[in-house]
């Protein structure tokens, strides 16, 4: 309140009375008021005077009442039309805190009470955090409103750059990643953003139809980053916002000051668990469990008809992990020919896993690439099949073979 005392000509006094009236209005003719009551409404009172012109030393206590619920008015109009931007961008994912959040804002603005809760915001409640939370210390009533609804709208334009199939693709291996619901766990959305599509932004990668990286795109993003300098993080930076049509903003550069900070703040470790990884062909591969053995059944049952060709493609597309493939081997139903043709068919990262599978559990550590497997001699028909196939490799086949060997993380339980 002495604040408020030095910034107009009136009394504390003055203000003590405006609040007397203010509360025989409220209670309407009861003579008894609740302490915490009046408190509530005396900082209301003080909330709203003190959006009043200041320096006017003409103003009486009313007056500057009055001067002040007009200027609350124009930030209350204010915060409804960013609410209504706010609305217009809002991110689709299903995120419970977000989307309930905006829900809750409309009820503010019919719950807002200008009288005698000026510096309260009725019935919204927050449970979804802004990438950089505001001070509800030194922001209250519509004041915080305003200015929660400013930054939102900075982070809904960025996420709106991007569509739907893409966040929504992000925000399920971020589930996949981190082992949440990420619809009713996750506490902001932009910052995940944010961090994917500027990373990508470093190492020169397109982030319109993916914001995921791959094992070796991190790699390269954590080699790189500690070798650019101010001028090409600025550079890079305005490229981004450019290739998304975003203006600069204050935001914007606050998210990339943070962006390097946890870089330059983290252990490798730490750093890699920033950003959101594809989950890797070959991961799946071995991280799928394989096929019920009825739907196994099926699927032999169906492949023994099937010529060569036919059989092959019918294969690839039935077996969803490299224990299909391993029992199926053990049946020895294909031919050499065929053998060869379904090996040329799967991506080289399957044959990496391939490779580590048909060697025995010790074993695996000790193949680290192509030259390390081809050692070792196998008896089972299928086995030599693919040595064969792998020893009719060419060179640079053979190189991109071993970059997958050392990429790939096999799982710790024991294979037999």
């Amino acid at each position: 309140m002495n604040q408020l005392m030095n910034n107009f000509h009136f009394s504390e006094s003055d203000v003590l009375l405006l609040l007397k009236q203010l509360l025989l209005e409220k209670v309407s003719g009861t003579s008894v008021v609740p302490v915490d009551e009046a408190e509530n409404v005396l900082l209301s009172l003080l909330y709203t005077m003190n959006h009043a012109e200041a320096g006017n030393q003409q103003l009486s206590a009313a007056a500057a009442f009055e001067q002040g619920k007009l200027q609350l008015k124009k930030h209350l109009a204010r915060a409804e039309g960013l609410y209504q931007e706010v609305l217009q961008t809002r991110t689709p994912l299903p995120v419970e805190s977000y989307q309930n959040l905006l829900q809750d804002f409309s009820e503010f603005f019919v719950s807002y009470d200008m009288e005698y809760g000026a510096h309260q915001t009725g019935a919204l409640w927050i449970d979804y955090q802004l990438a950089f939370p505001l001070d509800d210390q030194q922001l209250k009533g519509v004041d915080f409103v305003e200015a929660f609804l400013a930054a939102l709208l900075w982070e809904n334009n960025f996420c709106k750059a991007f569509s739907a199939s893409c966040l929504l693709e992000l925000f399920q291996a971020y589930e996949r990643q981190v082992k949440v619901d990420y619809q009713t766990d996750i506490n902001n959305i932009y910052e995940r953003v944010f961090f994917q599509a500027f990373g990508k932004q470093l190492i020169g990668r397109d982030f319109t139809n993916t914001l995921l990286f791959s094992n070796a795109e991190i790699d390269e993003l954590l080699e790189k980053a500690h070798q650019i300098n101010h001028h090409h993080q600025e550079k890079f930076f305005k490229e981004m916002l450019c290739r998304l049509e975003l203006s600069d903003s204050v935001y914007y550069r606050k998210s990339l000051g943070n962006f390097l900070y946890k870089l330059d703040n983290n252990t490798a470790k730490d750093q890699k668990s920033l950003f959101i990884l594809k989950k890797e062909p070959a991961s799946l591969f071995i991280a799928n469990e394989g096929l019920l053995m009825e739907s196994f059944t099926e699927v032999v049952t169906q492949a023994a008809v099937l010529k060569s060709t036919d059989k092959v493609a019918f294969l690839i597309e039935s077996f969803v992990s490299i224990y299909d493939y391993l029992d199926f081997f053990e049946l020895e139903l294909l031919s050499e020919k065929e053998y060869e043709l379904l090996f040329k068919s799967l991506q080289l990262e399957m044959i990496a896993v391939l490779i580590k599978f048909s060697a025995q559990r010790d074993e695996w550590e000790e193949i680290v690439k192509l030259e390390d497997f081809m050692r070792l001699e196998f008896k089972e028909p299928w086995k030599i099949d693919f040595y064969n196939y792998l020893n009719s490799l060419k060179a640079d086949t053979r190189k991109r073979v071993d970059d997958h060997l050392k990429q790939l993380e096999l799982p710790s339980l024991d294979f037999q």
